[in-house]
């Protein structure tokens, strides 16, 4: 989904101010959309994660949210071709309205639910440092449309590639600019090789961790171009903590 240029400002406004406030909450209310970045089990590989996910793991919650849902999209790490990669999945939430999450979410912590979600144990024994959806690897966000078409539904295995941004030495008004510029120049520095450019803003929330990151800057490569060259190097205002290439499988929810 995508904002007005109104409601994007305001709500990237409010996430920038309270990058740094202490957060401790179980689930993310700020938006209609979240982010989790998740990892495997220490004694599995990628490629088991990845199928027990997709074939299993996704199948099962789907079954009961898929009604209430606008996105859901995991985006597996397929290359990390700078900075942090300690994770398998970023997985996007979007949510039709409050009281469709939340009544998910109620399903989710009842019996029922928890019996669903138990069909299909999760791999391995040794767990792996960011397992579950808390702490500061998941998050509220603002998306908006910087450049290409309007997302849609994006068949199995789509190339895409992040980079992953943090607030640096500026006020949180320069760090929206400097985002906002940075995810402009990377569409224009890719001469027609990237479809689409989107850029996600954590928006923190009471009582939660500050997010992992501040903003994603998503990208679509034509034809599976490797972009990663563009997507590096200094800029003002931000750190650019990681780029990876991923392998996205959304859900077509009708």
């Amino acid at each position: 989904m995508t904002y007005s240029r109104r409601k994007f400002l305001e709500h990237a406004l409010m996430a920038t101010a309270a990058i740094t406030a202490p957060r401790w909450a179980s689930a993310q209310m700020a938006t209609l959309e979240s982010v989790g970045y998740l990892s495997r089990r220490l004694d599995i590989t990628h490629a088991q994660f990845r199928a027990w996910y997709i074939n299993h793991h996704a199948v099962d919650f789907l079954s009961f949210a898929k009604p209430h849902m606008v996105r859901y999209t995991q985006d597996y790490v397929e290359r990390v071709h700078m900075g942090d990669g300690s994770f398998d999945v970023i997985s996007h939430f979007g949510w039709r309205s409050a009281e469709d999450r939340a009544t998910v979410l109620k399903f989710m912590g009842s019996p029922e639910g928890k019996a669903v979600m138990a069909l299909h144990p999760r791999l391995g024994t040794k767990p792996g440092p960011y397992e579950d959806h808390s702490g500061s690897r998941t998050y509220s966000i603002t998306e908006r449309l910087v450049a290409g078409p309007a997302r849609t539904y994006d068949p199995p295995a789509t190339s895409k590639q992040v980079a992953l941004l943090r607030r640096k030495d500026t006020t949180p008004e320069g760090f929206l600019r400097a985002a906002n510029n940075y995810a402009g120049n990377i569409f224009n520095r890719a001469k027609g090789a990237a479809e689409r450019v989107t850029i996600n803003f954590a928006v923190p929330e009471p009582e939660r961790p500050a997010p992992f990151h501040d903003a994603q800057v998503m990208v679509w490569p034509k034809n599976g171009t490797n972009l990663a060259g563009v997507m590096q190097g200094p800029m003002d205002g931000i750190e650019i903590a990681a780029v990876i290439s991923l392998v996205s499988y959304d859900t077509n929810l009708g």
